[in-house]
């Protein structure tokens, strides 16, 4: 993938308090991207937008648990009230369940297929449907995305963490 300037580019990112998700922040907030910041830890989204703020940057740090479709709507929606659009989705959220799989709780189960999975579907379908997301499909490192395929795309994908929208 060609490298991209970034300044002034509107970046949403899952899964953004901690881990790859906050690093890829602070990397983009010197890149000079605005952000929107979601993750189910309010303190620290809270702390990251701070963080970020310090490179000149806006934010919007957006409190969401991915699992759920319509908190993933609502960020999509924040995003676009505060910024106008979209021109970057990074679907980065995930969980895991550690032990023998059949000593952990089926709720721990259901919940990384909920975060790993449909919140990468999520994500990526509600892009798609906004017209203020910029480009014309959803891209996976450079793979386009398109019926009858997205939906496997992103869950093949899903472990680099990374879904975008052509910039």
């Amino acid at each position: 993938m060609a490298k991209q300037d970034l300044k002034g580019k509107v970046v949403v990112i899952t899964g953004a308090s901690s881990g790859f998700g906050k690093g890829t922040a602070l990397e983009l907030a010197r890149a000079q991207a605005h952000l929107v910041l979601a993750a189910r830890r309010a303190d620290l989204l809270t702390e990251l937008a701070h963080q970020c703020e310090e490179f000149g940057v806006q934010t919007l740090a957006a409190p969401t648990d991915v699992g759920d479709r319509k908190q993933v709507e609502d960020l999509c929606q924040s995003a676009v009230g505060r910024f106008g659009r979209i021109d970057v989705w990074i679907n980065n959220a995930g969980v895991g369940a550690l032990g023998k799989f059949e000593a952990v709780p089926l709720e721990d189960h259901v919940k990384v297929i909920e975060t790993d999975l449909l919140g990468t579907l999520y994500g990526s379908l509600r892009l798609s449907a906004v017209p203020e997301a910029r480009g014309g499909s959803a891209h996976q490192h450079g793979l386009r995305a398109r019926p009858p395929h997205g939906a496997l795309l992103c869950f093949v994908h899903r472990g680099e963490a990374w879904c975008s929208r052509t910039v």
